[in-house]
């Protein structure tokens, strides 16, 4: 006996033997239908000896259905076998969960309430005097630079932290071309309970595309380069006018807990330099929504894991034009990727809401050369394109897609090829 989800698919080979040279046609049924019927699953035969059958969408009662082949050249000869439809669910909790109140660390704190304050604190960081740097309000900055947190080459254990029970972090209304944090070479450093709030739109900051580069006006709010040991913990990143979280070349970045809400081009992203691999990354619990490119473009790890998200109406804007008109795709992109695991996320209500891009947008989009990729135990729904769906032209290797629920989708598999590509075990409804 097999199993297979409501709206599942099964693929059937009959075997008819003979002497000379037989007929191996046969006819499908189920449950005595011939070919099937809405309520126990249809049959769609692919040649002779071949069909496949499709569940029907909700559990039948019985749950069991009995598909059989019959010789078309001597019907007293047939054969069945039972194929159990198990209902459609998933283990455990899917998607983001608000975390529990923070517990700030203990020890002396060196407190940051307005600009003079933040600069002295970090003058302590460098120099060793304090490793707790707690913000008490919102800080608010104007003007180049006012609020460059520059803290390359730092090596921790160093928290800085909003303290619990209010609002605190940095408020920028302006002047977008650098990022409010920015690491390089720095290690063992957490980020926790602050907000980076970035204020109103600024059309200054679209990217736009000179002889087939993308120019990006503005910079993240977070840039995290060669570096090791970076934790975000419970952190709320909104309006960033480029990216929300950057990092690339970092070994060890973890971001747990968290809000990422209206960036301009990217919620997360992990650079474009092929030189530059980061490692042992873990995206964990964080709601990530209205983000007008990507919620998370994955590139150049190893080691990655994102699980427990929700994805919720990004890629709502075709932000590139370079796809003969403007670029849909998917609320998660990966691109030259090793050894990540996707599971237990919820990724629903994609769309490109003008509707003017050459397509619409994916829960998945799988681009090139991704290898040692495991999909499983997801909820993708409500995305006007595909549930999971590939580049044109894009290959993989040793992919394993199973146990998702994929539906209301535009499409639900759009196909990636290469080697060692198996789907299976997939739920197609609700």
């Amino acid at each position: 006996m097999a199993s297979v989800f409501p709206a599942g698919m099964v693929q059937l080979v009959a075997t008819v033997t003979g002497t000379g040279n037989p007929n191996t046609t046969v006819n499908w049924t189920v449950n005595g239908v011939a070919n099937g019927n809405a309520s126990v699953g249809t049959i769609t035969t692919t040649g002779p000896d071949t069909a496949w059958y499709t569940a029907p969408t909700t559990v039948p009662n019985p749950d069991s259905v009995t598909i059989g082949a019959t010789c078309v050249a001597d019907s007293s000869k047939s054969s069945n076998f039972a194929e159990t439809i198990q209902p459609c669910t998933l283990n455990g909790t899917i998607g983001y969960v608000a975390p529990a109140a923070y517990v700030p660390p203990s020890g002396a704190t060196c407190d940051v309430s307005d600009m003079n304050t933040l600069t002295a604190c970090i003058t302590e960081v460098y120099t060793g005097a304090t490793t707790n740097v707690r913000f008490t309000t919102m800080v608010p900055c104007s003007g180049d630079g006012a609020c460059s947190v520059d803290l390359s080459n730092v090596h921790g254990p160093v928290t800085f932290f909003g303290e619990p029970g209010v609002t605190a972090g940095f408020l920028r209304t302006d002047t977008y071309t650098y990022s409010i944090l920015n690491l390089n070479g720095a290690s063992n450093i957490t980020f926790a309970n602050l907000t980076f709030d970035e204020g109103p739109a600024d059309t200054a900051c679209l990217p736009y595309n000179v002889n087939g580069n993308e120019i990006y006006p503005c910079q993240p709010t977070i840039f995290v380069q060669n570096s090791s040991g970076i934790l975000f913990e419970q952190v709320s990143v909104l309006q960033s006018k480029e990216n929300g979280i950057a990092f690339s070349g970092t070994q060890g970045v973890t971001i747990q807990g968290s809000v990422i809400e209206g960036a301009e081009v990217f919620g997360i992203w992990s650079g474009s330099n092929q030189s530059q691999v980061s490692s042992n990354v873990s995206i964990t619990n964080n709601l990530i929504q209205d983000v007008q490119s990507n919620g998370i473009f994955l590139s150049f790890t190893q080691n990655t894991i994102i699980n427990n998200n929700t994805l919720k109406h990004n890629q709502y804007v075709a932000v590139f034009d370079n796809c003969g008109g403007g670029c849909a795709g998917g609320q998660i992109d990966m691109l030259n990727n090793t050894s990540l695991q996707i599971y237990s996320n919820q990724i629903i209500d994609g769309q490109i809401d003008l509707n003017n891009a050459t397509g619409q947008t994916d829960g998945i989009e799988i681009a090139n050369q991704n290898t040692e990729v495991m999909i499983t135990n997801n909820i993708i729904a409500n995305n006007l394109g595909d549930g999971i769906g590939a580049d044109p032209g894009a290959t993989g290797m040793n992919f394993q897609i199973t146990g998702n629920k994929i539906y209301n989708n535009g499409g639900s598999l759009y196909g990636l090829s290469g080697t060692g590509i198996q789907e299976a075990g997939d739920c197609f409804t609700q």
